[in-house]
């Protein structure tokens, strides 16, 4: 390479002053075809190539995506490494080797990946720029619209931008007092969802039969439901997630739906729940509706007697042993069974689907925050209190 562009260059760069790297034709196609699919959106594609691109180089730009590629997966030190190679490069080039994209740009990028790894950073920045780059990276196609996504995201400003969304969520505190926030802005509304648009749902109908199998084998795991709804009969519930709380209990004896539930988008955190359902005959559950639209509500139907229905939104349905459906709860919804034996199904708390993955890390960190805090202020008022009973009982 150092020998054959200065006969052919009008401006040499710097860098082939004390280029050695030989490259053949063949070595040169393979790079190309990994520096093209560097860019494509499948994850095991992309993280081929770049294991390709990694390697010696002569310029910066694969290098750069090389170290997005491992900020995206949290590899921090390894990010850095990589983008300082590759600033090092582009700065001896003073000029773009890929032209779809300027040298200011390029190296925009690169500086993302080492700062990510500065201390003074902070692992929630950290964590939430580690979202965004592999959001976008699998959307981007090229450099151009790589750096314009994280440039909408706000990556290169003082400060990282919050998404549109959350942040007009957030800003609900200014006139909502209730601990939660309910209602998310931008998401789909409306009262049922159509269930082939969730993997979770082919997931749980596959292996229907094991499930319907661990919960009959459940027996005194149900309790009663504790929800202030207003019903007719017996409302019968048994946990594996509750509200942010996992019950180990329920997973080990329950492994065949524990292992579907969790490998799919359920809302873990105070929002959401995971739990079979039992309704005893004659039993007739008020109208009432959920405290959010950021979850979406599956049932899987397990035991399902003639004349038991579910009503959301005015339209009724009813459960088939084996199939689910999706719908939102925050719309007033009712429930009956009528038959002549228990009604048996799972319900699992999905994240609605328009959130984005960044989106949903934003509101877990939330969530987190404000149970942590919760935990934090319970403990203290508990010390005080007994402080206060053991100087009443001591005068």
């Amino acid at each position: 390479i150092a020998s054959w562009i200065p006969g052919r260059a009008r401006a040499i760069p710097p860098v082939f002053e004390s280029c050695t790297v030989q490259v053949g034709d063949g070595d040169e196609q393979v790079l190309l075809n990994a520096y093209e699919r560097a860019f494509v959106a499948d994850d095991a594609t992309r993280s081929a190539a770049i294991a390709v691109l990694s390697g010696e180089t002569v310029v910066g730009e694969p290098l750069v995506i090389a170290a997005l590629d491992a900020l995206a997966r949290r590899e921090y030190d390894a990010a850095a490494a990589l983008a300082a190679r590759a600033d090092a490069l582009l700065h001896q080039w003073e000029a773009a080797w890929d032209k779809r994209l300027a040298a200011p740009r390029w190296r925009e990028l690169a500086f993302l990946a080492i700062d990510a790894n500065t201390a003074d950073f902070g692992e929630p920045r950290r964590a939430y720029v580690s979202t965004l780059v592999a959001d976008a990276l699998r959307a981007a196609g090229s450099p151009a619209a790589l750096h314009a996504r994280l440039d909408d995201g706000g990556l290169f400003g003082a400060n990282v931008a919050l998404p549109a969304r959350f942040a007009a969520y957030l800003s609900g505190l200014r006139t909502q007092h209730r601990s939660a926030l309910g209602r998310y802005p931008g998401l789909d509304s409306r009262p049922w969802h159509d269930p082939a648009h969730f993997p979770i749902v082919a997931d749980l109908e596959r292996h229907a039969e094991a499930i319907a199998a661990e919960c009959r084998a459940l027996g005194d795991a149900f309790h009663g439901e504790q929800e202030p709804i207003e019903r007719k009969g017996t409302w019968d519930v048994a946990f594996l997630w509750e509200r942010g709380r996992r019950h180990p209990d329920f997973a080990q004896r329950c492994p065949v739906t524990t292992a579907v539930v969790e490998r799919h988008r359920i809302v873990r955190g105070p929002a959401g729940l995971v739990y079979f359902s039992r309704l005893t005959p004659g039993t007739r559950i008020s109208l009432h509706a959920g405290p959010t639209n950021l979850r979406l509500r599956c049932h899987l139907g397990i035991d399902v007697p003639d004349n038991c229905a579910i009503s959301v939104g005015g339209e009724t349905r009813t459960w088939t042993a084996g199939r689910c459906f999706v719908f939102d709860d925050s719309f007033p919804h009712e429930a009956w069974n009528d038959g002549d034996r228990d009604r048996l199904v799972l319900i699992v708390d999905l994240w609605h689907p328009d959130l984005t993955d960044d989106e949903i890390a934003l509101l877990e960190g939330l969530h987190r925050h404000v149970e942590g805090h919760a935990q934090n202020l319970r403990a203290y008022w508990e010390r005080n209190d007994a402080a206060r009973e053991g100087a009443t009982t001591a005068g």
